[in-house]
């Protein structure tokens, strides 16, 4: 149930991205895309798949919002355990050559 969800709100944020916007969502589809992990039903293995973000603000012009977590239901469901690693990249300034 929480999956379905889930989904519905993915969908209903999606809706409402204007098309000025669309041009950018790939990018910042790429800027929030992260590896998530987790303990494989086979016993001792790991799953993996990714997952994104996607803000929403809370209400219009509070400056708050949420961050969701998406990612696809097999994803999920091949995840044994309640626990999932999700990791989250930081950029690191190179130094001038």
């Amino acid at each position: 149930m929480k999956k379905r969800i889930l989904a519905i709100m993915i969908i209903l944020n999606l809706l409402w991205i204007c098309p000025a916007m669309a041009i950018d969502l790939s990018t910042r589809l790429m800027q929030n895309t992260f590896k998530i992990e987790g303990q494989a039903k086979e016993l001792g293995k790991k799953t993996y798949g990714t997952a994104f973000l996607i803000g929403r603000e809370i209400k219009k012009h509070s400056g708050k919002g949420v961050a969701i977590l998406v990612t696809a239901n097999h994803v999920l469901d091949d995840i044994a355990s309640n626990t999932a690693i999700i990791y989250f990249r930081k950029k690191i300034q190179m130094a001038a050559t």
